[in-house]
């Protein structure tokens, strides 16, 4: 794959049609690998071009790219699949909320992603309400934190700073209830049993951790994030919290290119993210984020023998009863340990012009197709 070698084993063309895959031991995650998008059917002939030509067989044909402006697309009649019932297709790009929900209203655009603070005024437009579509994701929004050095290395102070915070008043108040409180890092959707409860907000507690830990005094702390002014008022809410029981947080904004390389090098005390399935598996926010060989490289430095067993067993077993047991024994584990500040799962809102039928959100960012939309 890195061009070392000019033979790859395990695979097998059987026909033009049929590629055989051997893999070396039982992964059970392997054939959702296969439905990513990284796993896509490309033109061997454009694969060193395909950053900017089209080499893909999906239902859409690329006919126009107008970079960080607008990507125009056909139906392509020659899909394996159902082809789109539209014979077009086009997504603008437009970075700001403004600009989007205006273009919306004048009906420009004809589907919208509600911005969770300007849900309540949507949800009461008469001419809007009723084409209002609400989804709950499989992602997870939290507050990560650097396990590998002090204070968070103590559970005491990761445990005070997950029940110092009133997450429920939060998404209430500032996030027009758009999730649900976190308990652990896979989304209840994925997982058989109903999760533990949520931290609980007691701040009182969190104080007689603190001592306990001997941060009776607080300390002063750094939290990373990422992203616009959206999201600044949610941080100084948390920023607020934690000084009431006297730890004092700075808030330190940044792109991304220099919040990505930060944190993969383990830079930040804390650090403000999220999570996005990338196929509907409980796996999937278990083995990137807490495997030790992902979260000790890329993330939060968080190391436990324990969870690294389970996970692996988890990737060794078919889907099935005692899979699911496991998946649950190890959010309860790490929810327990409290690497993160474990903050929400959050809802999408999408609304559409009434002229458009068929539309339905999906609860993975990367499977929409637009394939069943009609536009009268």
């Amino acid at each position: 794959m890195e061009g070392k070698t000019k033979e790859i084993k395990g695979l097998e063309a059987r026909n033009d049609y049929t590629l055989r895959i051997e893999i070396i031991k039982p992964f059970a995650p392997f054939i959702q690998y296969l439905a990513m998008p990284s796993a896509a059917i490309v033109n061997s002939s454009k694969s060193d071009k395909i950053r900017n030509v089209p080499a893909g067989s999906g239902p859409w044909k690329l006919d126009y790219w107008e970079k960080d402006g607008e990507l125009v697309f056909s139906r392509n009649d020659d899909y394996w699949g159902e082809p789109p019932i539209m014979s077009g297709l086009k997504i603008r790009i437009l970075s700001e909320t403004l600009t989007q929900s205006a273009e919306f209203e004048v009906g420009n655009l004809d589907i919208f992603n509600i911005p969770a603070l300007e849900l309540l005024q949507w949800t009461q437009k008469k001419e809007w309400r009723d084409n209002i579509f609400s989804i709950d994701e499989l992602n997870i929004w939290y507050i990560a934190m650097n396990c590998s050095r002090k204070p968070f290395d103590d559970v005491r102070v990761r445990k005070a700073m997950n029940i110092s915070l009133d997450r429920e008043k939060i998404l209430r108040l500032l996030l027009a209830n758009t999730g649900i409180q976190a308990s652990g890092p896979v989304p209840p959707l994925l997982l058989r049993n109903p999760p533990p409860n949520p931290y609980p907000y007691d701040p009182t507690l969190a104080i007689e951790l603190l001592k306990s830990a001997g941060h009776g005094n607080g300390f002063q702390t750094k939290l990373w994030a990422a992203g616009g002014s959206e999201i600044f008022h949610v941080l100084e809410a948390f920023q607020s919290y934690w000084g009431a029981i006297g730890i004092e947080v700075e808030i330190m904004r940044s792109d991304w290119n220099v919040f990505k390389t930060a944190v993969r090098a383990g830079r930040p005390d804390l650090y403000y993210l999220d999570w996005f399935a990338d196929y509907p598996d409980g796996e999937n926010f278990l083995f990137p984020l807490f495997h030790s060989s992902e979260s000790m490289t890329k993330r939060n430095r968080y190391k436990n023998s324990e969870v690294d067993k389970l996970i692996e067993t988890i990737q060794l077993l078919p889907i099935g009863n005692q899979r699911d047991s496991l998946i649950e024994k190890t959010n309860r584990v790490i929810f327990n340990e409290a690497p993160w500040v474990f903050l929400w799962h959050s809802q999408t809102n999408m609304v559409t012009q009434s002229t458009i039928t068929g539309y339905v959100p999906k609860t993975i960012f990367n499977s929409e197709r637009y394939t069943n939309i009609v536009r009268k």
